[in-house]
């Protein structure tokens, strides 16, 4: 696979989409073994990198490489995932911030938001975000098309996870009270946080969308998403065990992968074409049955 035409090949069917730009412009090629069995495809192989990502690959590298916990809490209604499994989350933001001095530009627009941010709120992005934050993080998407995608974060100290959210919370009352919102759903709270930038700032452009989130807590992870319908789903889910450790095919699947990874991407075929297709610039009528043939695909790179 050459990356490379990525973008262009899947153009044809998706408007422009910073993840395929991303992989695009850091992945070179790829070459893979592929075992084709009775009901399986497996596929094993090597990818390349394009010289001038080679650090940041090398920062995953080096951080990269954990066992997920996502399953644990997810909805077993879940149709399509993205996750990054760090050893040491904290290690990679202050080596990451030293990569990115090589673009002064970057590092500029970088420091002026943060600066605003916690100036605005009395808070420390590194202090009161990335002290709990575990190095598990994922982009979830149910297979209801009109539910908005549930992001998470694995928390390595949840005690503390709780106390720093709820100081943000206190925060916000004070600078923005009419915009603190709280609800609760089958014995969880679901917070509503006014914090525009600080997601996107901290995580990146997969969490550019959670400007504004809900939140709630589940096991040792804090899932957000800028609609408390979608996590009403997974709390309902999470409380009847309704989640993907318990779903044999998911279960089956995922034994077949390294017990640590540090990239994993997940998606079932039928729950994922309807999802496909409000993302397509076309029909994807005539692939329907293509899509739907794959039950799940799973990959990892470690």
């Amino acid at each position: 696979l050459n990356y490379s035409k990525l973008d262009e090949l899947l153009g044809i069917y998706m408007g422009p989409n910073d993840l395929l730009d991303q992989v695009g412009r850091q992945l070179s090629y790829s070459a893979w073994d592929v075992d084709l069995q009775k009901k399986e495809l497996a596929v094993k192989g090597f990818t390349s990198i394009e010289s001038d990502q080679a650090d940041y690959v090398r920062l995953l590298q080096t951080y990269g490489n954990a066992k997920p916990h996502f399953h644990q809490v997810l909805s077993d209604q879940t149709a399509m995932l993205q996750s990054i499994h760090l050893q040491n989350a904290e290690s990679f933001y202050y080596s990451l911030q030293e990569f990115r001095k090589n673009n002064a530009e970057d590092v500029s627009s970088y420091n002026a938001l943060k600066a605003q941010l916690e100036g605005f709120l009395k808070l420390s992005l590194e202090d009161d975000l990335l002290s709990w934050a575990g190095g598990e993080l994922f982009v979830a998407q149910l297979s209801d098309p009109e539910l908005p995608m549930v992001a998470g974060i694995h928390t390595r100290d949840l005690k503390l996870a709780k106390k720093k959210l709820k100081l943000i919370q206190e925060q916000l009352r004070k600078r923005s009270p009419a915009k603190f919102k709280r609800m609760e759903h089958d014995g969880h709270e679901i917070i509503y946080l006014e914090l525009k930038g600080w997601f996107r700032l901290f995580f990146g452009g997969q969490f550019k969308n959670m400007d504004r989130p809900y939140y709630t807590i589940l096991g040792d992870h804090v899932l957000f998403s800028t609609d408390a319908a979608s996590l009403k789903v997974c709390i309902e889910d999470y409380k009847a065990d309704r989640v993907l450790a318990n779903d044999k095919f998911f279960k089956k699947e995922l034994s077949n992968q390294p017990k640590q990874f540090c990239l994993f991407s997940f998606a079932r075929g039928p729950a994922s074409m309807d999802i496909l297709q409000n993302l397509s610039t076309s029909s994807l009528k005539k692939d329907e049955a293509y899509i739907r043939y794959f039950k799940q695909v799973m990959l990892s790179f470690s």
